[in-house]
């Protein structure tokens, strides 16, 4: 029973080593683009991140995500990314598009929801450090950066995701949760150009 336990523990901190180096990727395109030194960085940043958010909301939707985790459809932030986007003067992003077939699997098992659940859920740890940075533009919950305070305004959230994983039957697809940062790393880079 207690290497039962352990194991299903381990989930977390073993998605997170499997991750790590994708995820550092993310974030030193993001950094190295200067995304969150400036509001037309920033803007750049709101254009990729609506497209990805978009494309994995989706995704999930399809593949029925809330019966993996109940909370998932109050956490889709992609109709308030391009509020964001707007409010900055960015184009309207219209109603985004479908990752394309050969990016992303179209009919996922739990685990791989679970992986890319990960992905976006963690980016709300982030959020609570990013809205020091925005705050700094001017950009507020309610102009420029709603989506940013929505996910750091929800300590909860992480807190049941990571619960859920634990608890599920299906352990999260690390391969998955990899191809979500990879296809972010993509998104950041283009934008970065």
């Amino acid at each position: 029973m207690y290497l039962a336990k352990t194991a299903t523990e381990d989930r977390r901190f073993a998605l997170k080593r499997a991750t790590d180096e994708a995820h550092a990727r993310v974030e030193g395109i993001v950094q190295n683009a200067g995304m969150f030194g400036s509001r037309e960085g920033f803007r750049r940043y709101l254009t990729a991140t609506f497209d990805m958010r978009t494309r994995y909301e989706r995704l999930l939707d399809r593949n029925g995500a809330e019966r993996v985790w109940p909370e998932w459809p109050g956490r889709r932030i992609a109709g308030l990314v391009a509020q964001d986007s707007a409010d900055l003067g960015g184009a309207d992003p219209g109603g985004g598009t479908d990752m394309p077939a050969e990016n992303v699997q179209s009919t996922l098992s739990p685990g791989e929801i679970i992986g890319i659940l990960y992905v976006l859920e963690g980016s709300s740890l982030g959020a609570r450090v990013l809205v020091k940075s925005v705050a700094d533009m001017g950009l507020t919950a309610t102009f420029g950066a709603r989506h940013l305070f929505k996910q750091a305004g929800d300590r909860d959230a992480w807190r049941s995701f990571v619960s859920m994983m634990l608890a599920a039957p299906e352990a999260p697809c690390h391969k998955a949760a990899r191809a979500t940062f990879d296809a972010f790393a993509t998104a950041y880079r283009k934008a970065a150009d």
